[in-house]
């Protein structure tokens, strides 16, 4: 049994499903972004209340 000390305690790792890096990373990427778009949403639609409540 392969153990592995993980952030969260003990990992047995031979249970884990073998991973493509290079897949993660990409979708990584792809997550990083949509939330950087949902950031930008977000900050647009409190501005919009602000100056709303402004009026």
């Amino acid at each position: 049994m392969n153990i592995k000390e993980g952030k969260f305690g003990d990992v047995d790792v031979t249970v884990l499903p073998d991973l493509d890096t290079k897949e993660l990373l990409k979708e990584n990427d792809q997550l990083k972004k949509l939330l950087g778009e949902k950031n930008i949403e977000i900050a647009i639609l409190q501005n919009l209340i602000k100056m709303k409540n402004l009026k």
